[in-house]
Formats: structure tokens, C-alpha cells, sequence
């Protein structure tokens, strides 16, 4: 790009995402790809000198939404003393490789595996050592010569680090946004909180959530040890009260001594006013160690320029003064600053929506350098492809996920197949003009990168991982370059459709079935008898399929233990925070999210899961509620309600389960299952003696209509875990214990359902007659499950046994 006025001067296509700034040196820029591959190019016009791919012919797979390497290259390239460091792979299983070359020529100095690193972020080195950040935890130092591993860093992870002078290493930041110090042995000697640092000569300025500071680095090294201390016993103090609020939360009255509840809350308040107090210690320590410090809103980028700090925040950049913290200029940009650089005394500003700003010291300082001029292309390519796209995605009901076009021609039917629907088209070509010249009129008509992308593949095999498309398209022109069964491994089950296109007749369709010996996992164990097996007939090793969304931001975390995914008919189904998110089961494409309040529960080990599944229907309850979903659409197709057999009491829909025509339920009482999601959680579930949810009938309606078909009420409580469908019964434990039943909140020991009067009852499926009931004595303490197979019943639990 012209840095005075913007234009274009080259482009570089790669096969992938370029997550990552390049490298320049000299007169060569070097820069790694999500296809696996690093590229060295010519400064001036963009022609490649050299490339290399640690691991030839490796597989391409979904990584968050597009189509990448197994071995993606997701760090910077370093390069020093004209050598290239980087690494190549992400996930360790799938093969992860340190790699240094000859900057100039691309030849291997040497290469290293590493089974237990996953590098994400810019490396660093000093003159023995090669620093490599590895995302959620901490980097960890090689040694520079030969790759050799040499320390692993203690503290928080995160991509962003630095390292100094003197050789301190700063890294964060990790879950509770903070940087640690480390100088060479390793041992911590600071703690920062915030986002983003840059270090200086004699000042640290820290970017955080409300800040940018000026920190006095002298002044720092002197009170460190003493801000360390009290940082250390700010945060004991912090997760003591934290621990004695959560206990205040799990607290019942009807099983605590007299007193012990305004004991607590006096240990609370107690405990908040120490924390003050050393609150307040702390700041008074930090006020010696700032130059200045300024409140500001959220910001993603911070640099310095000359005696100038620059920061990038939503839709604007404001200058400070270095010395003092003095705001110089701000300005209003489009989008969030995610890229600064300063060059010829002009500032280049970069935000999430794809617009570049530069800034110069004329009178009229803003001035964008680069504006969207690619859609003009558009109406170039609009021709006698529409139709033919519209007739592909007739033979297919599936409207998102991965669609292959094998030949890509000029470009224009995969124009056409993006613009009349979602999918992701993937062009494969061997001939590598048309690569060139496809990529070119894409990228004009904007779409390119994004939407669509075309890989230049001249041999007979497709580099894809099995079952990955949802739709291929075979042109003519590419029809004798891969067999069909080669393709047809490409083809995604349940659906997938392989369409070979012949102009004069519109050509063939194959609509690919499921894969013998596949298996479902329809319920929290796997099926309504409980068995936690699939019956899916996998085959070790198992290998990297996809990776991305749904992501962690609506899941509700693994330590408040949700009930797991179900999956079938490749499909699986994610139960969110008040949720349901529905993926594609073999590339991860997400194909719709339905919103069900009041449907999480938390501490399924102790519950029953919230949802279900059938082949057409997931069946979600929510309350008194069960909200059946189809499972192609995501619509809502009919609310159930569970029967109230308690008279002048609510009872919700606790236990679910599908067999056949039937789903069964059973009646909590009202807000039993555990819900409210915190740290306490681990507390709550785990453990010796904790409560598991109970109901107080058992019954069974008509999947398809709501209609009721039973109700097996006996004046007893039944735990969620203990009842399991099967061969024409259902199974359940239940307990008349005198103490059990007059349990309040529908939460009960394991002992104290097993203390007496426990019977395993099997019933009719169809009608839910009993059939037969025993009187059982268990033992069981912490936890208890049924499972049925094969005309065993299981009953299995945990005690206690004194020495």
C-alpha cells in the first residue's frame, strides 16, 4: 500500500487467514498463514521468494469458520541474526513444530517437535533465548541455538508479551487481567493489572480497563517487594470473603446450629473491613510508584511515538503527552482500534470494520487512505450463473455450512453460490492461472476471504478432512481430476449432497446417508436407560475434526458441571446459559440458537438433564414447562406442561426423557434443581454428604402432542438419577422415609433417603402399572445412579467405610 495516499500497490493471496502482523527486513516481508505455511515475498512488488510448510500434505480442517490447516502457523516470525523462528501447529496431537530458517533462502537451520506446547502470539528472543506465549497458559523459554526447551513460566497466560532490556520477561493477562514480571531465573518480582504495557527506559505506562499510567520504573524496583506483599494479602483477603459470601449462599437454616447464620454474616463484615483497610494500604503504596495517571474508557491499542502515547479505543484515537499525561488531540475513527504505527511523522490507525485512517500535522489531519472500492466489480459479474447456483441449492435442504466447488471456472458461479446463500464456498482448482485470476475478481466483488476462497490443488487428492462438506459441486471441466470415492470421503453424512454439473442436462445428484455404526448420545447419559455408551463403533486414533464456535462466552462453565452436548443425526446440540445452540456435528457451523429462560441447571451429577432428543425434536424443560424444538429449524413446534398433582402446590417438569412416542417427566418442587451459577458451585456438588434433587411422582405424555398418558404418584420422593427407561419398563428408586418426605425444598442427603423404606419399582412403559416393587436396603452416601441394559438393573453409589 502507498503510504501517501492509501492506493493499492500489491496483494498476496495465501490459503488461508493471516492472523498476525508481518515481519519486514531488508527488503523481504515475511508473514505465517492458517494454511500452514510461511511465505517469504519480495517488499517492493508482493512476488514470493520462497515458502515453507513444516508438514507437507497435512490436513485442512474448520477452524473458526474458515478453512485451515491442521498445523496452523499462529504465531509471528522472529527473525534475528537473518534467521526465522516460528512455529507451525496449534494443537499438540495434531503435531506442533519449532522452526528456524535462513531468512533468505528458506533452508532448514533446524526444526524441533514439541508434544506439550501450543503456541499463539509474536515470539520473542534475546541472544540465547526464544520466548513463546502459548494462550491460556504462560509462555515458556527455548533455547535459541538448537530449540531446546529450557523454562516454563508460572502465572497468568494470554498472548500479549514483552520482553526488556535487562531480559524481564512480561507476560499476561490472563483470567484476572494482570501482567507478571519475570527476570531470566524465572522467579516473579512484579504483578501488574491491566491490558496492555509498553516499557521504557525509565517508565512502564499500562493500559488498563479505566486507565493509561505512567509508572516510574525506579521508584517501582524500590517498592516492589512491599506493593508485592500487600497485593498478596489483598488477594487472600479478597478470595476469603468471596469464599464466606458464597458460603452465605449455600447456607440452610434447617440444617445449621442456632446462631450460625448472624455468626457468618458478622464474619463477612468483618472480613470486608480488613479488606478496605489493605485497600487502602495498597493505594497509598501505588501513589509513589505513578508519573501520572489518567481515567479513560475501554481501549484495545496503545504505542508510543517519539514523546507521544497513542491510544486506540471504540470509534476514536486520543494523543497524550509522554512526561505528563496531558490529553494533545483525539479524533473519531470507524470501529474499534485494534492497529497503530507511526511512519514519516503520520499515524496509520486500523479498526475491526476494515477501515484505514491516516493522521497527519496539516490543518486537516484525518485523512482515510483506504476506502471499499470492490464492490464496483460487482455488477461485472452478474451473468447466466444465477440460475445454475439456484438450481444447486435446490437439490439440498441444508442452507449453511461448507459447500466445495471443484473447478472454479472464471469465478462467477461461485460468486453466485455466496450471494444466494450462507455457506462457506471453497474453490478448488489445479489450474493456477485460474487460481490467479478467480482470487482477483472475488476479492474485487468483496466477498473474497470472507465468504469464499480457492485453493490451488494439482493433485488427485482433496487435502480436506473426511465428512467436511455439505454440498460439493463437481464442474465439467475438473470432473476427470478425483475419483468419486475420493469426493465422496469429503461428503458430510446425514445429508451431504454431491451435485456433478453437465451444462446441457444440469448433471447428477448423490445425497450421502448416515455412516454405518455411527452412534447417538440423546440423553445426559447417553440414552433413556442410562447406559452412558453410544454404541458408536469408533476406532482409536481419533484426529482434529473442527474447532471454533459456539465457543465459551454463552456455555456455562465446566466447574458449575452442565449437563454435556447431545448428538444425532449429525447434528449436536449445546446446552448454553438459558440456551440451546444447535452445530453442525461434523464442521462445526452453527445453524441456529433458541433462547429457553430458566432452563439452566446446574450440577447435572445431582439433577437430570434439561433436554432430550429425538430425531425430529429436542424436548427442553423450562419450569412447569417443556418446550419441544425442531431439531432442522430451531422453531418451537408445541409447549408441554407437567401435570400438578399436589394440591395447592407447583410442581415442575424435573426428570426428562424420550422413548418412542412417549416422554417421560416427573414432578420437583418449585426451584429444586440448582441454578444460580458462582465459585461456590464446586462446594455445593462435590464432596461427602451433598443433596441431589428429588421429585415427588413420576409421568409420561405423548412426545408428539402433550397428551397425558399416566402418572405414577405413590406418596414418595425419587431422586432424578435413579429412574431409567428400557425394554418396556421404566425403573425408578424411591424412598418413604418419614424424614424424606417431609423434605421442604425438594434437595435431600443421600443418607437420608437411604436411611429406610427404599424400594426399586419397575413400571409399565406403555401404561405405568406397576409390575413389581422390593424393599432395598443401600448404603450409599455421596452419590447414587440406576442404569438398565440387557435385563440388569444397576444400582450404583458412593459411601464412606471408617478404617
Amino acid at each position: 500500500m502507498n503510504a501517501e495516499n492509501g492506493q493499492e500497490k500489491w496483494s498476496f493471496f495465501t490459503e488461508g487467514p493471516v492472523r498476525l502482523a508481518p515481519t519486514i527486513l531488508d527488503d523481504k516481508v515475511y508473514i505465517g498463514s492458517d494454511d500452514g505455511v510461511v511465505y517469504c515475498l519480495k517488499s517492493a512488488d508482493g512476488t514470493l521468494v520462497w515458502k515453507y510448510r513444516s508438514l507437507a500434505g497435512g490436513r485442512r480442517i474448520p477452524g473458526n469458520q474458515r478453512i485451515v490447516s491442521n498445523t496452523p502457523v499462529r504465531t509471528g516470525v522472529l527473525i534475528k541474526d537473518r534467521i526465522a523462528y516460528f512455529c507451525t501447529g496449534l494443537f499438540p496431537n495434531e503435531g506442533v513444530r519449532m522452526v528456524a530458517l535462513n531468512a533468505d533462502d528458506g533452508t532448514e537451520v533446524w526444526a524441533r517437535s514439541h508434544k506439550e506446547l501450543s503456541p499463539q502470539g509474536y515470539l520473542l528472543a534475546s541472544d540465547t533465548r526464544l520466548y513463546v506465549p502459548t494462550g491460556r497458559t504462560s509462555p515458556i523459554a527455548f533455547d535459541i541455538a538448537n530449540g531446546d526447551q529450557l523454562e516454563n513460566y508460572n502465572g497468568p497466560g494470554g498472548t500479549y508479551t514483552l520482553l526488556t532490556d535487562d531480559e524481564i520477561l512480561v507476560h499476561g493477562t490472563g483470567n484476572r487481567g494482570e501482567f507478571k514480571g519475570h527476570p531470566k531465573n524465572g522467579d516473579q518480582f512484579a504483578v501488574f493489572s491491566g491490558l496492555q504495557m509498553i516499557v521504557t527506559t525509565d517508565t512502564i505506562y499500562l493500559l488498563s480497563a479505566e486507565s493509561i499510567s505512567a509508572i516510574d520504573s525506579c521508584t517501582y524496583h524500590q517498592i516492589a517487594e512491599e506493593w508485592n506483599a500487600v497485593a498478596a494479602q489483598h488477594l487472600e483477603k479478597e478470595n476469603q470473603l468471596w469464599d464466606l459470601q458464597e458460603k452465605l449462599e449455600l447456607f440452610s437454616a434447617r440444617q445449621q446450629e442456632s446462631g450460625t447464620l448472624e455468626k457468618l454474616e458478622e464474619t463477612i463484615e468483618k472480613t470486608a473491613g480488613e479488606l478496605e483497610d489493605i485497600t487502602i494500604n495498597l493505594r497509598n503504596i501505588e501513589k509513589d510508584r505513578f508519573k501520572w495517571q489518567s481515567p479513560r474508557k475501554r481501549s484495545y491499542a496503545m504505542i508510543i511515538a517519539g514523546d507521544l502515547v497513542i491510544i486506540g479505543g471504540n470509534n476514536f484515537v486520543d494523543v497524550y503527552r509522554a512526561n505528563d499525561g496531558e490529553l494533545v488531540w483525539t479524533e473519531s475513527v470507524d470501529g474499534k482500534v485494534y492497529g497503530l504505527a507511526v511512519v514519516n511523522e503520520e499515524l496509520i490507525v486500523s479498526t475491526d470494520q476494515g477501515v484505514i485512517t491516516c493522521f497527519g500535522r496539516s490543518e486537516g489531519r484525518k485523512k482515510p487512505i483506504v476506502t471499499d472500492e470492490r464492490n464496483s466489480a460487482v455488477r461485472q459479474l452478474q451473468g447466466d450463473e444465477s440460475c445454475l447456483a439456484k438450481w444447486v441449492f435446490q437439490q439440498t435442504n441444508q442452507k449453511k455450512g461448507y459447500c466445495f466447488l471443484l473447478g472454479v471456472g472464471d469465478g462467477r458461479l461461485a460468486y453466485e453460490l455466496v450471494k444466494q446463500s450462507e455457506y462457506h464456498i471453497i474453490c478448488v482448482e489445479s489450474d493456477e492461472t485460474k487460481v490467479r485470476q478467480a482470487r482477483q475478481l472475488l476479492d474485487c466483488a468483496g466477498v473474497y476471504g470472507v465468504r469464499v476462497s480457492v485453493h490451488h490443488v494439482d493433485s488427485a487428492k482433496l487435502p480436506y478432512t473426511d465428512y467436511l462438506a455439505n454440498l460439493i459441486v463437481v464442474n465439467e471441466a475438473s470432473q476427470h481430476q478425483f475419483l468419486d470415492q475420493e469426493i465422496f470421503r469429503v461428503l458430510r453424512p446425514y445429508g451431504g449432497v454431491m451435485v456433478t454439473l453437465n451444462r446441457q442436462e444440469r448433471g447428477e445428484t448423490l445425497c450421502r446417508g448416515e455412516i454405518e455404526g455411527s452412534g447417538d448420545w440423546t440423553h445426559l447419559y447417553a440414552d433413556a436407560s442410562n447406559t452412558s455408551c453410544s454404541n458408536d463403533q469408533l476406532e482409536n486414533p481419533t484426529k482434529l475434526q473442527w474447532f471454533g464456535k459456539p465457543g465459551p462466552r454463552k456455555i456455562v462453565n465446566r466447574h458449575s458441571r452442565p449437563m454435556s452436548p447431545l448428538v444425532k443425526g449429525g447434528r449436536v446440540f449445546v446446552p448454553a446459559d438459558n440456551r440451546v445452540i444447535a452445530a453442525d456435528a461434523y464442521n462445526g457451523t452453527v445453524l441456529w440458537e433458541l433462547e429457553v429462560p430458566n432452563s439452566r441447571r446446574i450440577g447435572a451429577l445431582k439433577d437430570s438433564g434439561q433436554m432430550v432428543l429425538s430425531s425430529e425434536f429436542l424436548y427442553i424443560a423450562s419450569r412447569d414447562q417443556c418446550q419441544v424444538v425442531e431439531v432442522e429449524s430451531g422453531n418451537i413446534s408445541v409447549n408441554m406442561s407437567a401435570p400438578q398433582l399436589v394440591a395447592g402446590e407447583t410442581r415442575e417438569w424435573g426428570y426428562i426423557s424420550v422413548v418412542g412416542d412417549q416422554i417421560f417427566g416427573s414432578g420437583k418442587k418449585l426451584g429444586a434443581s440448582f441454578y444460580k451459577i458462582g465459585r461456590f458451585n464446586c462446594d455445593q456438588l462435590e464432596g461427602d454428604y451433598r443433596e441431589m434433587i428429588t421429585s415427588d411422582y413420576l409421568f409420561s405424555k405423548d412426545r408428539h402432542t402433550g397428551r397425558d398418558l399416566w402418572t405414577y404418584n405413590n406418596d414418595s420422593v425419587i431422586f432424578h438419577n435413579t429412574i431409567a427407561v428400557g425394554d418396556g419398563r421404566a425403573y425408578l428408586i424411591e424412598s418413604q422415609n418419614p424424614e424424606a418426605l417431609v423434605n421442604a425444598d425438594g434437595r435431600m442427603r443421600i443418607d437420608l433417603f437411604c436411611g429406610q423404606d427404599t424400594y426399586l419399582v419397575a413400571l409399565d412403559q406403555k401404561t405405568g402399572a406397576q409390575i413389581w416393587r422390593e424393599p432395598l436396603v443401600f448404603p450409599f452416601e455421596h452419590i447414587m445412579f440406576l442404569s438398565y441394559a440387557q435385563g440388569i438393573v444397576l444400582i450404583t453409589g458412593t459411601y464412606n467405610v471408617e478404617e
